[in-house]
């Protein structure tokens, strides 16, 4: 697994990064297989820069239908820290917190 070297910002540049970074990766361990890498449809993983290069590496760009929130893991996450963290509620004890 690959992942971004945490830049301060999500951008293309950063995109463009993780890009370049899987094919080194893909390569050194002799995998030739094709790589397919599911976006959502940020507007940095739709850039004109990303989808050019992706091209050049072979990299097959695949993206999540707008709107589709279930399929993106993160919503899920989103939508559990709303439900538990923000409409927070005053427990007396203890033993009502559970």
């Amino acid at each position: 697994m690959t992942s971004l070297p945490e830049p301060d910002w999500v951008n293309t540049e950063a995109i463009y990064s993780l890009l370049k970074a899987i094919l080194d990766k893909n390569e050194n361990s002799g995998n030739r297989e094709k790589i397919y890498l599911v976006l959502d449809n940020a507007r940095y993983n739709c850039s004109v820069k990303v989808k050019e290069l992706a091209k050049e590496l072979k990299i097959v760009l695949v993206y999540l239908l707008p709107y589709s929130l279930n399929l993106n893991p993160i919503e899920r996450l989103c939508k559990f820290f709303k439900k538990k963290a923000m409409y927070n509620k005053y427990y007396e004890n203890f033993n009502e917190f559970s």
